[in-house]
C-alpha cells in the first residue's frame, strides 16, 4: 500500500482555528491548511511552501509536531498519514485558486468544531489540544466516519 504524507497546520487566532472549506454534495468539509511533500523537502519545508502557495502566508513559525493520524479508508482518496504542526502566521489568508481546490477559508471556534465535518475527522483531538490537555503524538487511525 502506498501512503501519502500530508503536513498540516493548527493556526490559532482569537480562540479560533483556520480551516480551508471544501463544498461537496454532502455539505461542507473543513481541512487544516497544508499539503503533500515535494521530492527532497523536509516536513517543515513542505508545510511552509503549502502555506505560502495556498494562503499567501510568508515565513510561518512552525512549531513542534502536535500529533499524527492516518486515514486509510476514505473513498476516492489515497491512504494518508496526517502530520499536524502548531503554526503561527501573520496577516490574513488569501486563497490562491491556482494552488488549491478549496472554496474558501474559515475561522472555526471550539463549539463549531464539535458539529462540523473535518478531514481527517480529528475533532476530538483538536478539542483536547485547545483545552491544553496532553495528547499522544500518534493518535492511531482517525475515527471512522461515513464519507460523503
Amino acid at each position: 500500500m502506498v501512503v501519502k504524507i500530508r503536513c498540516s497546520a493548527l493556526i490559532l487566532r482569537h480562540n479560533k482555528l483556520l480551516f480551508l472549506q471544501y463544498n461537496y454534495a454532502g455539505g461542507p468539509v473543513y481541512c487544516l491548511p497544508g499539503g503533500g511533500l515535494n521530492p527532497g523537502e523536509t516536513l517543515t519545508q513542505a508545510l511552509a511552501r503549502e502555506l505560502l502557495e495556498e494562503l499567501g502566508f510568508e515565513d510561518p513559525r512552525i512549531g513542534p509536531l502536535t500529533f499524527a493520524t492516518e486515514v486509510l479508508d476514505a473513498p476516492n482518496l489515497m491512504p494518508t498519514l496526517h502530520l499536524v504542526f502548531s503554526v503561527e502566521v501573520q496577516g490574513e489568508p488569501q486563497v490562491n485558486p491556482a494552488e488549491t481546490k478549496a472554496d474558501g477559508w474559515i475561522w472555526l471556534d471550539r463549539e463549531s468544531l464539535e458539529q462540523e465535518a473535518l478531514y481527517p475527522p480529528i475533532n476530538a483531538a483538536i478539542q483536547t489540544w485547545l483545552a491544553g490537555s496532553p495528547l499522544p503524538c500518534y493518535l492511531g487511525p482517525a475515527p471512522k466516519r461515513i464519507w460523503k
